[in-house]
């Protein structure tokens, strides 16, 4: 509209927005908010085209995310924020890595293959095959056989070689490739081949 029409219809992606929040000292302003003030903006600066162009520029290269450069700006005499850290947008914060640790029974018999359990179809792989997990409360005093991550977690993983029969539901799989096991879990065993076969 303002580019093909000469409308004063203002833009609002994210480079604007965060002008606009940096520019009024507001960054907790939601979208009607920012709407309103960049309608004001744009209804007075008689050039919508080249204002939309601008707003997105400024906020591409000089208004960026982080480390904003006050210096060279052209609006920094109008800015409540200009030269002031906490007038940006707030950071969000980052969610702590949280650390499991985790026994797996490994159960390897030369003519039946690894025995495994499906995993509950809710949490962490859920629906997958595993071998028998316990979990610890703490890390034991010796490395783990494999440590995998994903979002927010960190899984300790300590593969101990169990002799006998195993209790509980699950299985002999003689070829692991045809069934859905986390990579976690084919890591670990990739790494204890011995075991797997």
């Amino acid at each position: 509209a303002s580019f093909c029409f000469g409308m004063a219809t203002p833009v609002l992606d994210g480079n604007v927005k965060r002008v606009l929040k940096r520019w009024h000292a507001c960054p907790e302003a939601n979208d009607a908010k920012l709407w309103l003030l960049a309608q004001q903006a744009i209804g007075i600066s008689g050039h919508p085209a080249d204002w939309n162009q601008a707003m997105m520029e400024l906020g591409a290269t000089i208004c960026r995310p982080s480390a904003p450069d006050c210096d060279v700006c052209p609006i920094q005499a109008h800015c409540a924020s200009a030269f002031d850290v906490a007038g940006s947008a707030p950071r969000r914060k980052k969610t702590p890595v949280r650390n499991f640790y985790w026994r797996l029974a490994l159960h390897h018999c030369p003519e039946r293959g690894l025995w495994l359990v499906q995993r509950p179809p809710q949490g962490i792989w859920a629906g997958l095959w595993t071998p028998p997990i316990t979990e610890l409360e703490r890390a034991p005093e010796y490395a783990p056989c494999h440590i995998h991550i994903l979002t927010h977690r960190r899984l300790h993983l300590y593969g101990v070689v169990c002799a006998g029969e195993p209790e509980g539901d699950g299985r002999w799989i003689a070829d692991t490739t045809r069934l859905a096991l986390p990579t976690g879990i084919r890591r670990l065993l990739e790494k204890r081949r011995n075991i797997s076969g």
